[in-house]
C-alpha cells in the first residue's frame, strides 16, 4: 500500500549537500534533518512523494505530516521535488566598488511609507515570516503586468534606497527587515523583484536578499553563494 505526501503551501525544503533542511513558514521555524532522516527525504522527493506506506521513508513522512511538515491532501500542498536556482552573476555592489551614490530626497516618502508599512508587520504578532511573505505577494500581485522598467531604472532606484537606509535604518536592522523594506519600496514603483531566502549548514545560517532579473540588489554575489536558496517569493 502507497501513500503520497505533498509540502503545505508554506513550507518550503532544499538540500545542502546531503543534508535536507526545512523553513516552516507558518511557524516561524527552520527544521534540519538528521543524515537519516535526510537519506529516507530523499527517497520521498525522488518518487515525487509517493512511498510504501509501512517501510521507514513512509513512517518518516506520516511524523511529518503530524507536524504539519507534510499533507496528505493534494489541494492543500505542492509536489516535493528539488528546485534550482540560478546562481547570480552580479550583484548592485559591482557598480560603485569604492564610492556610494549620493541620496535622491525625492524617494524619501516612499522609503518612509515602505518602513511604516514592515515595522507594522514586524509588530503583528506570531507567524511573522508567513505574515510578510503574503504581504510580499500582494504586493508584488498589485504591480501592472504591463510594466516595464529598465535594468538602469531599478538600479538607480536601489541605489537610492541605500543612500536614503544610513538616516532611518540602524545597522542592527537585519537582513530580513531591509530586504521586506526595500521590496515595498520598488513595489510602490511598479518593480516586482525576488525575495530569496537561503540557508547553509557547519554552522547553521539562514540569510535572505533581494534580486530582480538575476541581480543581486541588496547582497554580494560571494556572500549569496554562501547559502542555498529554499524559498524564493
Amino acid at each position: 500500500m502507497n501513500s503520497q505526501y505533498y509540502l503545505p503551501d508554506d513550507v518550503h525544503v532544499c538540500a545542502c549537500g546531503t543534508i535536507y533542511i526545512i523553513l516552516d513558514a507558518v511557524n516561524d521555524r527552520y527544521l534540519c534533518l538528521t543524515s537519516d532522516q535526510s537519506y529516507l527525504f530523499a527517497q520521498l522527493a525522488a518518487a515525487d512523494g509517493h512511498v510504501p506506506t509501512f517501510s521507514k521513508a513512509g513512517q518518516l513522512a506520516n511524523r511529518l505530516a503530524d507536524q504539519g511538515i507534510l499533507t496528505p491532501r493534494h489541494a492543500a500542498g505542492h509536489p516535493i521535488a528539488h528546485r534550482t536556482f540560478p546562481a547570480a552573476a552580479y550583484s548592485i555592489t559591482d557598480r560603485h566598488p569604492v564610492s556610494r551614490p549620493l541620496p535622491h530626497w525625492k524617494h524619501t516618502p516612499h522609503l518612509m511609507l515602505a518602513i511604516a508599512i514592515c515595522l507594522a508587520l514586524r509588530k503583528a504578532g506570531r507567524r511573522h515570516i508567513a505574515r510578510c511573505v503574503h504581504a510580499a505577494r500582494t504586493w508584488k500581485a498589485g504591480i501592472p503586468g504591463n510594466s516595464d522598467t529598465s535594468r538602469d531604472q531599478v538600479l538607480a532606484l536601489t541605489e537610492s534606497f541605500h543612500a536614503l537606509t544610513p538616516y532611518f535604518f540602524t545597522t542592527q536592522d537585519a537582513c530580513f527587515f531591509r530586504s521586506l523594506v526595500l521590496l515595498r519600496f520598488l513595489s510602490s514603483f511598479n518593480i516586482s523583484a525576488e525575495w530569496v531566502f537561503g540557508v547553509r549548514l557547519a554552522p547553521f545560517d539562514a540569510h535572505c536578499w533581494v534580486s530582480h532579473r538575476g541581480i543581486l540588489l541588496n547582497e554580494t554575489c560571494d556572500k549569496a553563494a554562501e547559502y542555498q536558496p529554499i524559498m524564493v517569493v
